[in-house]
């Protein structure tokens, strides 16, 4: 309270890829994909049977590319965003050549949870004016891991818009304001030059997709921690089907913190995966770093995207001589763990380089056709070390920015308000432990008379499961509160839950977005 920053971020060249619905685009809603991280690649969700073609080999046939088993395609059109220089975006600086010019870069000026959101904003809306027969289209948010975050940030830079151009709030962007504006301006003209109250906004902006998502902060985690601790948790069958045994905090007194403790004991005793605790230590990030050869492969990246990649004229070398995606030769690993309730860490990266020589096999055979980049700058790239850490730094940290901070909670709930909402409990992720979220949301009590999970319902869905929560009475400025739901099925699947259970989500979706 009391302090403000100016901050400028760098000039970035954000990548998209687009793949309109298999019949009537104009008449299908669009959902905007992207992963987490901080500094994971959009493809993650976006190749592994969420698109046309997949690259989930248990999935399209065994190849490096096939059919997807049930495209999203069916029943909506995709958009995808790449962050800040992950996947194929880069970002730009005069004097790139020297080190210490990039190490500048990654501090956060450029890489902070609001600005972040803002540049998903920014793309979508540029995309849409560029693409009037989609202009007013229903938009859904679909992020993953981070992205829930992402997504909180996304819709209330929309639907609280106008007040992002003054103080009051922790980010102020005049010309985001503006640019959001002119967007509903287009949409709903006979309101044109007014502010957009939330409910309107919300016409447009109206569901988001949350795959095991970071949504409520860092006590979401001590929540976890606290679930995983308790007598009979998973944690004890792993124990037992691993013949290792886990010791909860609850037996090792002062100073266990209990998710750093069940996530060490998991992978670290056990040898299994966090992100998906039946299968082996790394069987995730197996798949995530599978990706970088294939996506630096030009064939196989044009047929995935189709589209003629050579024609994208930001992607070649000649045009990209002030980009950079590191400070030195390659992101270096992270120390220590990887992932802790505080200081946190990330959510979604490896603690150890990637496989294949780092940034080396991310190429590919790009500069054949591309040119030759300079050992700071790469082609593709699946995951961002640098990037990650950028988040956590002292300023997002000082002004409680960062994104384990409680402002994002509390954003989340006031968006539910008024945005329908779909969150995965993918039952093999202990990182984002699905159980975690309906009693973290309970602690709420200054906005929330109640918020309850129903195994149940709703009736007649093959895979049920829901959270009913009841507003108080002028929460949020909100005269009568609002009862609401969030649909939350259970799947047997992993942090990537398109993964395991491809044709089950796909179907429970379209049922959800159908009017």
């Amino acid at each position: 309270p009391g302090q403000s920053l100016d901050l400028t971020a760098s000039a970035a060249r954000l990548w998209y890829a687009f793949q309109p619905a298999e019949d009537t685009p104009a008449d299908r809603p669009l959902l905007v994909l992207f992963n987490g991280g901080p500094g994971a690649a959009s493809e993650v969700i976006f190749g592994f049977n969420v698109s046309a073609l997949s690259l989930d080999p248990a999935h399209n046939g065994g190849g490096d590319l096939g059919p997807t088993p049930a495209p999203w395609t069916a029943f909506a059109n995709l958009l995808a965003i790449d962050a800040r220089i992950t996947g194929y975006s880069y970002d730009r600086v005069p004097g790139v050549e020297s080190q210490a010019v990039r190490s500048d870069e990654f501090t956060a000026r450029n890489f902070n949870p609001f600005l972040d959101g803002a540049d998903f904003v920014r793309v979508l809306l540029r995309f849409l004016a560029d693409h009037p027969e989609l202009r007013d289209n229903q938009i859904v948010l679909v992020g993953e891991s981070y992205g829930g975050t992402r997504t909180t940030i996304m819709l209330d830079l929309l639907l609280d818009y106008a007040s992002h151009g003054t103080a009051d709030l922790p980010y102020e962007d005049d010309a985001l304001v503006d640019e959001i504006q002119a967007h509903l301006d287009a949409v709903f003209p006979e309101l044109a030059g007014q502010v957009a109250p939330p409910e309107l906004v919300a016409q447009q902006f109206s569901h988001q997709i949350l795959v095991q998502p970071l949504l409520l902060g860092s006590r979401q985690l001590e929540v976890t921690g606290d679930l995983l601790d308790a007598p009979g948790s998973v944690l004890f069958q792993i124990a037992a089907d691993t013949n290792t045994t886990f010791v909860p905090c609850s037996q090792q007194g002062p100073g266990c913190d209990p998710y750093t403790n069940a996530m060490n004991f998991v992978e670290g005793v056990a040898g299994r995966d966090r992100f998906a605790y039946p299968r082996p230590q790394g069987w995730l990030f197996e798949q995530i770093d599978s990706l970088g050869p294939r996506l630096s492969t030009l064939a196989t990246a044009t047929a995935f995207f189709g589209a003629d990649l050579t024609a994208v004229p930001d992607l070649y070398a000649a045009a990209r001589q002030d980009a950079y995606r590191a400070v030195g030769v390659a992101p270096a690993p992270l120390p220590g763990p990887w992932l802790v309730a505080g200081p946190p860490p990330a959510l979604l990266l490896p603690s150890s380089p990637l496989t294949g020589g780092g940034w080396t096999g991310q190429n590919g055979d790009f500069p054949d056709t591309f040119g030759v980049l300079p050992t700071y700058d790469t082609y593709y790239m699946p995951s961002n070390y640098v990037v990650l850490d950028s988040f956590y730094g002292s300023y997002s940290a000082s002004f409680d920015i960062d994104p384990y901070e409680d402002l994002h909670a509390r954003n989340f709930l006031r968006n539910l308000a008024y945005v329908e909402t779909f969150i995965t409990n993918a039952a093999w992720d202990l990182v984002i432990w699905g159980p975690s979220i309906q009693p973290t949301l309970a602690e709420h009590t200054a906005e929330l008379d109640a918020a309850t999970f129903d195994p149940l319902g709703p009736m007649g869905a093959d895979r049920p499961g829901q959270i009913l929560v009841q507003y108080k009475d002028g929460a949020f400025g909100l005269a009568v509160g609002p009862a609401r739901t969030i649909r939350m099925p259970t799947y047997p699947a992993a942090h990537t839950a398109t993964l395991d259970q491809p044709v089950e989500l796909a179907a429970d979706l379209q049922t959800w977005l159908s009017p």
